[in-house]
């Protein structure tokens, strides 16, 4: 039917936002894909504010 297609196309939009991180705050995630994500965040973040100490920022 219509709306089993729309739901199976719709949790495989979930699945691609999340593999690309791009996942809407109103999506349940388990707890350890948010602390992942929360992990990988942070971990950019450190590298970006040491780099631009080298770059004089």
């Amino acid at each position: 039917t219509e709306t089993s297609s729309h739901t199976v196309n719709g949790n495989e939009r979930v699945k691609t936002a999340i593999r690309e991180g791009m996942n809407p705050a109103n999506l349940p995630v388990s707890l350890s894909d948010q602390l992942y994500r929360q992990s990988k965040v942070e971990e950019e973040n450190r590298r970006l504010k040491k780099k631009s100490k080298i770059d004089g920022g």
